[in-house]
């Protein structure tokens, strides 16, 4: 009897004690853009900025590109994306503030999906 009450004490206080930053620090967007789309900005609250695409048009485009950006407007990095599912792993700075965009060269066509970003 003790045991149960301490193994269901132990079920209820863990998911107390998982941080709330982990639910928190993702979040999920949808794009639909010709040549340029702000994904958003966020205090990053690890070392790595993850972002998911799930692309299901790229309208006859040849891709497009994932470019992350400091507080300050200074590109951190970038990577082409060219596959219909994928995820992109940028190194960045835990605590500081990051943007994400996504280009593509102007060609009157859209590319539309939807991801994650884990920050």
């Amino acid at each position: 009897m003790k045991a149960k009450k301490i193994m269901a004490t132990t079920l209820l206080l863990s998911g107390f004690l998982i941080p709330a930053s982990i639910y928190a620090a993702s979040k999920g967007f949808s794009y639909k853009f010709k040549h340029q789309l702000t994904i958003g900005y966020n205090y990053s609250t690890k070392d790595d900025l993850y972002v998911a695409t799930h692309t299901r048009s790229f309208g006859g485009s040849d891709g497009f590109v994932i470019k992350v950006y400091n507080d300050d407007g200074g590109l951190v990095d970038y990577a082409p994306v060219k596959y219909e599912q994928g995820t992109e792993i940028f190194k960045v700075k835990k605590g500081k503030r990051y943007g994400v965009e996504f280009w593509k060269k102007s060609d009157g066509l859209y590319v539309e999906g939807g991801g994650t970003r884990s920050y």
